[in-house]
């Protein structure tokens, strides 16, 4: 009857308990170490949606035929001392500019500097196209800009002329390409433009990089989160600590061997 065969199965399982722990151990042991060692944490289009999705055709045409959809948008906070104008503040936003387009990563960094280059080839015709502006000059070519497209001018320089934009273009990256991208930007800019000078940068690459950074926090609280849980939920039930402890067995074997089977296959931990 099922009775007597549940009770078979019971006891079968109370004699062979130390050697089904001590596999579950060594599998935990080894799993963890597997986990600790070779688990990347990381995110990529390709790993995320399938290198023949066609999301990923979607964005490589889009990509092809009008600009890189990954970018980084860089807000340069100007102090009075360094009006737009001023040779010496465009100077310091060409050097910049300059330092990152250096990256392989990098497509192009655009700037108002790219519009003024566009009016001064325009107005100075004939003349060498590194041939330096005075701030009349530049406040002029602003000027020129403002009456033509004054929309234009203002996704690249604020109303007041006290902040500057740059996109850069960033070729397409996993996460943690691109959070070292975003890193060496901002030594960069701590290199290459005044002390008194703020950036803020913000785009897909630094937001892309902020919520995954939060996802994977979040993964890394729950593990322990829900450990907890189980076992005060269990002891609480039971009216036994020692039985919440060997609750916790079939909660994390699991976690632990598919997280450590990952890093043995390669496999990044990602959002999905």
């Amino acid at each position: 009857s099922p009775a007597p065969l549940r009770t078979l199965r019971r006891r079968a399982a109370e004699r062979r308990a130390v050697p089904i722990l001590a596999v579950c151990g060594v599998l935990v042991l080894a799993s963890g170490a597997a986990w600790a060692a070779l688990l990347r944490v990381d995110t990529s289009r390709q790993e995320l949606f399938g290198e023949n999705s066609r999301i990923l055709t979607w964005v490589r045409f889009f990509e092809e035929n009008l600009r890189p959809s990954f970018g980084i948008e860089i807000d340069l906070a100007l102090p009075e001392s360094a009006p737009i104008e001023d040779p010496a503040t465009l100077r310091h936003i060409a050097r910049f500019s300059e330092s990152v387009e250096r990256d392989p990563r990098v497509g192009s960094a655009r700037s108002l500097l790219t519009l003024l280059e566009r009016v001064k080839q325009l107005v100075r015709d004939g003349e060498p196209a590194d041939a330096p502006s005075s701030a009349a000059a530049n406040a002029e070519g602003i000027e020129i800009l403002e009456l033509e497209d004054p929309e234009l001018l203002a996704s690249w320089l604020s109303f007041d002329r006290r902040h500057a934009r740059i996109s850069v273009d960033v070729l397409e990256q996993n996460y943690a390409s691109a959070k070292d991208l975003v890193r060496i930007t901002r030594e960069r800019a701590a290199e290459t433009l005044p002390a008194d000078w703020t950036i803020e940068l913000t785009g897909t690459a630094p937001l892309g990089i902020d919520w995954v950074g939060d996802v994977q926090r979040t993964q890394l609280r729950s593990f322990p989160t829900a450990f907890a849980l189980v076992f005060v939920l269990v002891a609480l039930f039971l009216r036994s600590a020692p039985l919440g402890l060997a609750a916790l067995v079939p909660a994390t074997v699991p976690v632990v061997v598919v997280l450590g089977a990952m890093g043995l296959a390669g496999l990044s931990l990602d959002v999905g």
